[in-house]
């Protein structure tokens, strides 16, 4: 079934407040190390990553482990943003860049990953346009069982960057003024759940894309295969001058495939859906 599991019980498992760790969540004050000081304890078991409600300056995004919720208290009362320019003066391929991130360069494949993953209730917010992807407010890579839920995204390059994750729900996500993608998977995603979510932006390369390509794209498998995609109940708006994308493309050129999917009853507004191949 496509139930949203992520394994992790707050009842048994441990709650780091980032407050408790000094985090002030004033608007001003900048709250990473308390976010990481926070977050360290999750490495042992597990856990919820508890960010109350307020308004939180970071200056570089938080790693989180296996068996991790993060919570905020809802999207409207729930904020971090990135200071300008965050993390600055490091490559694009930093995972800093993310508000919070998992990417386990150190896995070989999926089976070695990390698992059971969960954000919700938080606005993410980098307050500038930039057209690079590494900009992701949520970089995931060899997750298995991945949940975004009820969170809200403004700016950026993507909202989230998945790559190689098995079993991730997407759900009642909003997005505005991304540049690059709102909902990215790429390298081989397994199945994906993309359900009632909002995307907005007046420029972008795509809305969605779900791509079995593995990065980089030169020396990528011919023979990468994409699973399930479902993708329901959503709505894809561009208010600027073009009609942008949403893009399913094991491209025609390679050996790359898609088993199966389901798009329906989603609302398009000056977008399109393109299958196969880059437009």
């Amino acid at each position: 079934g496509d139930m949203q599991v992520t394994g992790v019980d707050p009842s048994t498992q441990g709650i780091f407040n980032v407050r408790d760790y000094g985090a002030l969540g004033d608007g001003v004050h900048d709250d990473t190390n308390a976010f990481a000081d926070a977050a360290a304890g999750l490495f042992a078991s597990g856990g919820v990553l508890f960010i109350p409600p307020g308004d939180y300056v970071v200056s570089y995004g938080t790693m989180i482990p296996s068996g991790t919720v993060v919570q905020g208290s809802g999207r409207s009362n729930t904020r971090v943003r990135a200071i300008v320019n965050f993390p600055g003066a490091v490559p694009n391929t930093d995972p800093r860049y993310s508000f919070f991130y998992n990417e386990n360069w150190a896995a070989p494949d999926l089976a070695s990953g990390d698992s059971d993953i969960s954000v919700e209730g938080i606005t993410f917010d980098y307050s500038w346009y930039t057209l690079t992807n590494a900009f992701a407010s949520l970089k995931f890579r060899y997750i298995t069982r991945l949940s975004i839920r009820d969170c809200r995204f403004y700016y950026g390059g993507n909202a989230i960057a998945v790559r190689g994750c098995e079993q991730t729900w997407m759900t009642g996500n909003s997005a505005y003024e991304f540049r690059n993608c709102a909902w990215d998977f790429w390298e081989g995603p397994g199945t994906t759940y993309v359900r009632d979510n909002y995307a907005e932006t007046s420029d972008t390369n795509q809305m969605l894309n779900f791509n079995p390509e593995v990065s980089p794209i030169a020396s990528s498998p011919l023979d990468v295969v994409g699973k399930r995609l479902t993708v329901e109940g959503n709505v894809f708006k561009a208010t600027g001058a073009n009609f942008e994308p949403i893009q399913i493309e094991p491209l025609a050129n390679r050996d790359n495939s898609i088993e199966s999917v389901v798009f329906s009853g989603n609302i398009l507004y000056r977008t399109f859906l393109c299958v196969g191949v880059e437009p």
